[in-house]
């Protein structure tokens, strides 16, 4: 193996330049779900649900493409982290270099580069191009301020850019509408302003063992609820509405109890 290249569940784009020079025949492209990456921070089950199945669909679309893949399924390993899936895989396939895009996410990178460096594989990080501003230019910017706030760099991209702009201006005269948006919902809560977006439904394999329970609860401080139910809910006195998603979920997921279709909005609210 010349090249593995490590996609990150929240990189999963057919037009990335990490795959624009593979060699189908010498190169990997290596994928897992693990545990930690949906533990190390409170995760609710709905969204684990919609990562996996994205990744999965990833994954076969670049099979039937004819990538050589490495993808590691929760339930079939047992590696409760990234590092150990890597760190097994590194030993067995003994790449001549890693290959990744840079991380969104500090913690990841640096797993990352300590599993190369204790496998002595060299590690080459590609720029994330979804992001208008590397980080080369934010430590650039950094280095010659006394006080980093972000409202300062963010008018700096804005006139660089000209995203926004009337000459040297910002357009509609205002930077941003931050005070505007930290006003409270009124008493009723938010109203749905957009029709729901419909997602195709998906099976997905159990993801959660031992329950005795549909394993898609909702976590502390949120409640799952049916679009007729959500009317009602509104209405009661005795809690506050902080927000109510405008996306709709629909999608499948089989458990030890059988098969839960997901169809419902997602209240965040705090009791009074």
């Amino acid at each position: 193996m010349k090249r593995m290249i490590v996609i990150l569940g929240d990189q999963l784009n057919l037009d990335s330049q990490i795959l624009k020079d593979v060699d189908i025949e010498n190169d990997c492209i290596w994928m897992a779900e693990v545990p930690t990456e949906s533990t190390h921070v409170w995760s609710h089950k709905a969204r684990i649900l919609l990562f996996i199945s994205a990744m999965r669909n990833f994954c076969r679309t670049l099979r039937a493409r004819g990538y050589w893949i490495i993808y590691h399924k929760l339930g079939t390993h047992r590696h409760t982290s990234m590092s150990s899936a890597l760190q097994y895989d590194l030993r067995q396939y003994r790449p001549e270099s890693i290959h990744l895009i840079h991380p969104g996410e500090y913690r990841v990178l640096e797993m990352i580069k300590k599993t190369a460096t204790c496998e002595g594989i060299p590690l080459v990080i590609k720029k994330d191009t979804h992001f208008l501003i590397d980080q080369e230019t934010f430590e650039s910017w950094a280095a010659d301020v006394k006080q980093l706030r972000q409202e300062h760099f963010y008018r700096r991209v804005r006139k660089e850019t000209a995203i926004l702009m009337d000459n040297d201006q910002p357009v509609g005269g205002q930077w941003n509408y931050d005070k505007e948006n930290r006003n409270s919902f009124p008493k009723q809560g938010p109203a749905i302003l957009i029709t729901p977006r419909l997602v195709k439904q998906n099976n997905i394999p159990t993801m959660f063992k031992n329950r005795s329970k549909p394993c898609l609860r909702p976590i502390r401080g949120q409640r799952t609820i049916s679009p007729g139910q959500s009317h009602a809910l509104r209405q009661k006195r005795s809690c506050r509405i902080l927000s109510i998603s405008v996306c709709r979920v629909s999608g499948a997921i089989k458990t030890p109890c059988g098969q839960v279709i997901l169809s419902c909005f997602t209240l965040d609210y705090r009791w009074r």
